[in-house]
């Protein structure tokens, strides 16, 4: 890639989902560039691209085929050290796939199928013996609960 990415890191400070939820509060367009975990990051044929229009997923272009957008970010869910990049361009090209995909739920369904238990343990403990309450006027509808 010839731009300079804006932001940058691994998953192993910055978890997916914190992520997500950053790109979502900024509303930030553009892509975000993932390596695999172990993989080289020079290499931009082994990362997955997913397209933000003001802080959704709305395409992707996944290493591993997938049917749906929803479906393949699922699977990035297991990555633990994996380095990224965010940029402030379109950088899929026309071999994608296209879908909307609510961060919130997808964080969510995430979490129901297969969550980093160090993750859940480490966010969990600072919450350990708090009263946790909703704010009014949250959309519970927006994570998908079941």
């Amino acid at each position: 890639m010839s731009t300079e990415p804006i932001a940058s890191g691994t998953l192993e400070k910055t978890p997916l989902p914190h992520l997500l939820v950053y790109i979502e509060q900024k509303q930030l367009s553009g892509t975000l560039a993932l390596w695999p975990d172990d993989g080289p990051q020079n290499d931009e044929k082994s990362q997955d691209r997913v397209l933000f229009l003001k802080g959704k997923p709305v395409a992707g272009w996944l290493v591993q085929s997938t049917t749906t957008l929803r479906e393949g970010l699922l699977r990035l869910f297991s990555r633990v050290r994996a380095p990224y990049a965010f940029y402030e361009k379109n950088l899929l090209g026309d071999d994608r796939v296209s879908g909307r995909v609510d961060p919130l739920a997808l964080i969510a369904e995430s979490l129901r199928s297969q969550a980093r238990q160090e993750a859940v343990d480490a966010v969990l403990a600072r919450f350990q013996g708090a009263k946790l309450r909703l704010l009014p006027g949250v959309d519970l509808k927006r994570y998908a609960f079941e």
